[in-house]
């Protein structure tokens, strides 16, 4: 067995001091001996003290110089400090007091450390030096420190506190000044002509990296930036020109997107200081003009972290031609550089065109819908419909991880640090870290009559998060210590009588813990709510009936539809079952109920500082009240729903779920409560008891648009359509952003198709109508001349042939029909074949119109055993090899088909089975089809009848998303699609959407 002996801290000390006098040239040992007594009998235990004695000592050249410092040596720090700066004082030069303070400022108030090669290029040109480690040897002595990679850093926080608060000489730091002074040089640094050709040659590294991140960190700690002018002016010129788009470019390459935010708030806090300072000299600023801008970057950096900060990391450079024009038409940034020139592209649809008070939106995939909201300090979670809690940033709103259960979760909940994360599925419970994704403990549900156990209805973690405590279905609570070993330990109810909840009651309707996990509010039907401590099971309070009368065990009474808690005061707050607010103190038998019983409450939620709560209500609206009065402060009309609510820690925030989209809401309301309550200072903030006065309640409308179902694009101009959920479709006419509705049916649009020439719309429902509209001469959607009818059966695909003679219908799942592009007929896709499709006589066509299977048909199979990879630049095949395994022809399914622009070949999006069992994957290929364009069917056989597919390569697999269409254009001959069959002249591009959503990207 190995020991491990731990040395005292005065041997540790010995030692390190016996190797700091290890290279010092003196030969005396009784001297060596008395200097490791003294200073063994003065450190008093602190390392830092030694070191800084020790530098001192060995500069001593006699025996006599070593024993005066020994004597004069205060055995304070503080004192020793002092001490170190009148030496390196006395050394120095008055012309060397503007590069000590440079060099201190930066060491001293640098958000983070600096490599001596930064700090070199920082001094420069006013101070090109030589060698900085010298320098700073020379002119800091030891306070700065410099390690073996180059990182400088002050020797110790204490000899910071002294520097900037208690030294007296030109070593002293101002931090005002030193902020002031970084920031000055940051500023420099992102408004130089040079600035963009150093992101895009160098990246953003080195001392650049440092401006880009850190100059909203020294603009926020300098109360000098506002009040001097070339500060300001600085900061005008960065956000005045395109500099500010390289900035932003350049913050979303490090990744750090919540930088943007916290410019934002450092802009809010300089442009209030400036107006504050105008309106006290009573004048009009001639800064005016700039000072809005201030604010309405101010305004957008928080927006644009939100709402586009995902899409910036993935692609930084889409700052400078896309984010101009999916940002509001009002908003400073569109203002400021959105194209308006002829040839300029145009997005339409945005809602509003200012910045409203939705900040972002989090879109679930389709087949998660999202059921609870837990917001914390930097995350958010949401517990999903499909086995999961996803985890995003809350500022940047990147998806960070996922935490799969591989059960349904009944319920979850995260520790008040945000660094535990328990979910409870139908057998067991896992406690996760929330830092790595790992699961740190797997615990069997609460014993119980079958064999899955007790599944809790609520959960929580105890004070200390040693524990995990749930509330199960049959009104028991359980206890468990965070470790392997053990078991559930179960907490029996006491002081309970028919009054309140009698055994076999049932279920709870609802229950909620308190933060700390050491109380649980219960409300069951026909009983009165109740508080009960978690760890004992006493009674501590009952809600008494709000008439007074008492509860029966057969009353129907009012009971409480959800409760939650009051996080600082303590209080229940709860909802009751006819839509009322009430808040109860379980020290108190009543509860006090808003004064206003139409307001039909939903959902609830608390504030994390106890003064806000937020409810949504049964006709979509969602409103903010003050927790002491119930005052109205913001009220936000949808015609959706909430499903769930939380606000963020700081209470700037409410995250509310409608359908499968999370909406983070900023209103000004809350930033003005939250900015009062930092300007009056905290402890009045928190006072229990404390309302919020002077302010006026504000309104917003959210719009809640219905989802897109289907788009189509005119093959013969740049007209399109989408259809939505709602049944109606949007026509644009080309080159206009004003759509025209069609309303197709009751139900989604499942359909949308142009004509071949562009004369004609059609479109299916869910429900079964079909709608074929005429597109006029000049553009327009002839509405009023729309063809309606009613499928047969359910809809897929409406598709007219070439001349508009023909129109098909079908749901024909495993199969992709299109108009042939120079014949009367059909071309219908399989997994196995390609068919033409020939009407046949006029007669017959009548008689079947929705019939494909009346026509004649000429098929040509499709030989998935012979399959060839291709080449990203060409898709030329690259090998004749053939796939070791492929699914069965009959496992797949063909969703959409292109073909390009010459009808010479054909792009397949189908689905088969994925590696994971039950979930399909869906994959993309290659037909040459020019066979299809012979005059003659009966010759346009290809060899032995059968096609070769191609499939793309995994890694662009992996990059596509939705595929949008191939694009044409004869101009440049080394773009070709196809290495067969195709005009040599002819560029064959395949445009798509990549898995961002953001991006739009080519594949020739």
């Amino acid at each position: 067995m190995f020991q491990l002996a731990l040395a005292a801290p005065n041997d540790s000390l010995k030692l390190f001091i016996d190797d700091m006098m290890r290279n010092t040239p003196w030969d005396d040992e009784k001297l060596k001996s008395k200097i490791t007594e003294d200073l063994l009998n003065k450190s008093q235990g602190s390392f830092l003290w030694l070191s800084l004695v020790l530098r001192d000592l060995v500069t001593c050249n006699t025996t006599e110089e070593v024993l005066e410092t020994l004597e004069v040596i205060p055995p304070e720090l503080s004192a020793l400090y002092a001490r170190q700066e009148l030496l390196v004082a006395r050394d120095l030069r008055p012309s060397d007091a503007p590069l000590v303070k440079s060099l201190l400022s930066w060491a001293a108030c640098s958000e983070r450390e600096l490599h001596e090669e930064d700090l070199k290029e920082a001094l420069k040109p006013k101070f090109p030096l030589l060698n900085v480690r010298h320098t700073l040897s020379r002119l800091c002595g030891d306070f700065v420190a410099v390690d073996r990679k180059g990182n400088i850093s002050m020797a110790h926080h204490t000899a910071n506190e002294f520097l900037t608060t208690a030294a007296t000489s030109m070593l002293r730091v101002d931090t005002q000044e030193a902020h002031a002074l970084i920031l000055e040089r940051c500023l420099t640094m992102l408004t130089s002509p040079r600035f963009k050709l150093r992101l895009k040659s160098h990246g953003c590294t080195g001392l650049l990296r440092y401006c880009c991140l850190s100059w909203p960190y020294h603009m926020a700690r300098s109360d000098l930036v506002p009040k001097e002018e070339n500060y300001v002016r600085q900061v005008f010129d960065l956000f005045g020109s395109p500099a500010v788009l390289a900035w932003i470019e350049a913050v979303a390459i490090t990744g750090q997107i919540s930088v943007l935010a916290s410019a934002s708030r450092a802009l809010t806090q300089v442009t209030a200081i400036v107006r504050q300072t105008t309106a006290r000299e009573d004048s009009v600023s001639h800064h005016s003009e700039n000072i809005e801008r201030l604010s309405s970057w101010a305004t957008a950096l928080v927006r644009i972290a939100g709402k586009f900060g995902t899409h910036l990391l993935q692609c930084p450079g889409s700052v400078y031609s896309l984010l101009p024009l999916f940002c509001p038409p009002d908003s400073v940034i569109a203002r400021q550089f959105a194209s308006t020139g002829p040839y300029a592209p145009k997005v339409t649809g945005i809602s509003s065109p200012a910045w409203d008070d939705c900040l972002a939106k989090l879109t679930l995939s389709p087949n998660q819908r999202p059921e609870a909201i837990y917001c914390l300090d930097g995350f958010l979670g949401i517990l999903t419909s499909d086995k999961c809690v996803n985890l995003y940033d809350t500022l940047s709103f990147e998806e960070l991880r996922t935490f799969r259960h591989e059960e349904t979760i009944a319920t979850a909940q995260f520790s008040q640090g945000g660094n535990l994360l328990v979910t409870c599925g139908i057998r067991t419970m896992k406690v996760w870290d929330t830092a790595t994704g790992r699961v740190l403990h797997r615990y069997s549900n609460p014993p119980g009559p079958g064999s899955r156990g007790l599944r809790a209805a609520s959960v929580a973690f105890s004070r200390d998060t040693s524990e995990i405590i749930a509330f199960s279905l049959d009104s028991s609570i359980h206890r468990r210590k965070l470790s392997e070993e053990g078991d559930w330990v179960r907490v029996d109810f006491q002081g309970q009588d028919e009054s309140t909840v009698a055994r076999g009651r049932g279920s709870p309707f609802c229950s909620a813990f308190s933060p700390d996990g050491s109380k649980i509010a219960l409300a069951y039907r026909a009983a009165l709510t109740s508080v009960r401590d978690t760890e004992t099971g006493s009674l501590i309070g009952l809600c008494v009936a709000r008439d007074g009368y008492k509860i029966t065990r057969n009353a129907n009474t009012d009971h409480p539809l959800k409760l939650t808690w009051n996080p600082v005061t303590e209080h229940v707050v709860g909802i009751f079952l006819n839509g009322s607010v009430f808040k109860w103190d379980p020290s108190e038998p009543e509860a006090v109920e808003m004064d206003d019983r139409g307001i039909l409450a939903t959902e609830i939620a608390c504030s994390a500082d106890g003064r806000l709560i937020v409810t949504s209500h049964r006709d979509g609206s969602l409103k903010v009240f003050d927790f002491e009065n119930f005052a109205l402060l913001f009220s936000l009309s949808s015609m959706v729903r909430p499903s769930a609510m939380a606000f963020s820690p700081d209470g700037r925030r409410i995250y509310d779920l409608r359908q499968s989209v999370c909406s983070v809401w900023q209103p000004d309301a809350l930033i003005r409560i939250t900015e009062q309550d930092e300007h009056n200072g905290e402890a009045s903030a928190l006072c229990c008891g404390s309302s919020i006065t002077g302010f006026s309640a504000s309104e917003a409308t959210a719009v809640m648009l219905q989802p897109v179902s289907v788009v189509a694009a005119d093959g013969t101009s740049t007209a399109y359509a989408f259809g939505n959920d709602g049944g109606v479709v949007r026509y644009f006419p080309a080159d206009s952003d004003q759509g025209v509705d069609l309303s197709c049916g009751l139900l989604g649009v499942r359909s949308l198709s142009f004509s071949l020439d562009g004369k004609s719309l059609t479109a299916g429902t869910l429900d079964n109508k079909v709608v074929v509209s005429k597109i006029t001469p000049n553009g327009q959607l002839d509405g009023n001349s729309a063809f309606r009818l009613e499928a047969l059966g359910a809809i897929r695909q409406t598709v007219l042939d070439a001349r508009g003679e023909f129109l098909l219908t079908h749901d024909d799942e495993s199969c992709y029909w299109m108009p042939h592009p120079n014949k009367r007929g059909f071309i219908s896709v399989r997994p196995s074949s390609i068919s033409y499709h020939d009407p046949g006589p006029d007669n017959e066509t009548e008689k079947n119109p929705d019939l494909p299977g009346s026509m004649i048909e000429r098929r040509w199979d499709i030989d998935w055993q012979r399959l060839d990879s291709v080449d990203w630049s060409n898709v030329a095949p690259t090998s004749s090899r053939r796939l070791q395994s492929i699914h069965r022809d009959d496992d797949l399914v063909v969703h959409r088909v292109f073909m390009t622009p010459d009808h010479k070949g054909m792009f397949l999006q189908l689905s088969g089975p994925g590696q994971i069992p039950g979930r399909r994957e869906i994959r993309f290929t290659l037909l040459d089809t020019s066979f299809l364009l012979s005059s003659s069917m009966t010759d346009a056989d290809p060899p032995s009848n059968r096609l070769q597919p191609r499939f793309l390569p995994k890694a662009i697999l992996d990059t596509i998303e939705i595929p949008l269409g191939f694009l044409f254009d004869s101009h440049d001959p080394s773009r070709r699609g196809f290495r067969k069959g195709v005009d040599q002249a002819a560029d064959v591009t395949l445009a798509f959407i990549d898995k961002d959503f953001w991006n739009a990207m080519i594949l020739r």
